[in-house]
């Protein structure tokens, strides 16, 4: 059982509506929702004011085991191959595998309008790392994500490291130097 379950109840048996034990919030979304809601932490949730700190860490910690669980399921899988045929079958199926998996990237390069040297980014590439590691099933950003909570988060870890050069700055001090081009 999800342990976000001990901390709402199901309103009108709509499995998509909860009401926090705590507030009495009614959240909608399913118990995802209500977690976030109990958790903190989504953008587009308030925080319960009245949710105890251990119902909050149990939460948290729930979450981290589940993503453990996923990434080390990712890493489980293996292909059940013949000694004499692995080496031979992997390469053919990591070469097709790859070739196609290149086709979609470039496809939604093209699609995108985004400029080729953008694969040249490190950002890109811990993109694909992250995908890989993550494994099969998913689920890409929706625009709004991408629009709201990930640009917010992207934005106060720029700030944060905005900070952090401005403190050294003050400690070493900073010399800025432009090229003015008529």
């Amino acid at each position: 059982m999800d342990p976000g379950r001990k901390y709402g109840t199901c309103v009108s048996n709509n499995t998509n509506k909860w009401k926090c034990i705590f507030c009495m919030k009614v959240t909608n979304g399913g118990i995802s929702r209500l977690k976030h809601h109990l958790v903190g932490g989504n953008t587009s949730v308030t925080v319960c004011p009245n949710c105890p700190e251990h119902v909050r860490a149990e939460l948290q910690n729930d979450a981290i085991k589940k993503a453990e669980e996923r990434a080390a399921q990712s890493l489980r899988y293996e292909p059940v191959l013949n000694d004499g045929e692995a080496d031979r079958v992997l390469g053919a199926c990591d070469k097709d595998l790859r070739d196609k998996t290149c086709a979609g990237i470039a496809r939604w390069f093209y699609d995108a309008g985004i400029a080729f040297n953008a694969v040249t980014y490190d950002s890109f590439k811990e993109m694909t790392h992250l995908i890989a590691q993550y494994g099969m099933g998913l689920k890409p950003p929706s625009m709004h994500e991408l629009r709201v909570p990930l640009l917010q988060r992207e934005v106060a870890e720029t700030h944060t490291m905005l900070l952090q050069h401005k403190n050294e700055w003050a400690s070493k001090g900073c010399s800025l130097m432009s090229r003015w081009m008529a």
